[in-house]
């Protein structure tokens, strides 16, 4: 019988099963790419509104 041990993820905070949290490390891989690109928009915002 497999056991799967139910608890809260580490990456997600959510209630997952053992077997998902390899799918949820991804996950949070994908949210880093993203809120990295979005820091740099924001950088470049930035630089334009000061070269006024």
């Amino acid at each position: 019988m497999v056991d799967f041990k139910i608890r809260l993820c580490e990456t997600c905070g959510r209630l997952c099963k053992k077997i998902y949290i390899t799918q949820c490390s991804e996950y949070i891989n994908e949210l880093e790419k993203k809120s990295k690109e979005f820091q740099e928009r924001i950088k470049v915002k930035n630089n334009n509104s000061s070269n006024k």
